[in-house]
């Protein structure tokens, strides 16, 4: 019983750990620069 607690303690921890490594990773990632009248008309009506 006590191994499947540990097994289950490791898991979630190494969930944890690699969610905070991807969050780390995704932040340095540079975006494509959006167009200057992107959004210019999102209300306007067809």
């Amino acid at each position: 019983m006590t191994l499947g607690i540990w097994l289950i303690i490791a898991i979630v921890i190494g969930v944890i750990v690699g969610n905070l490594l991807l969050l780390k990773q995704s932040a340095k990632a540079k975006l494509p620069p959006t167009k200057s009248n992107n959004n210019a008309a999102w209300d306007e009506e067809d």
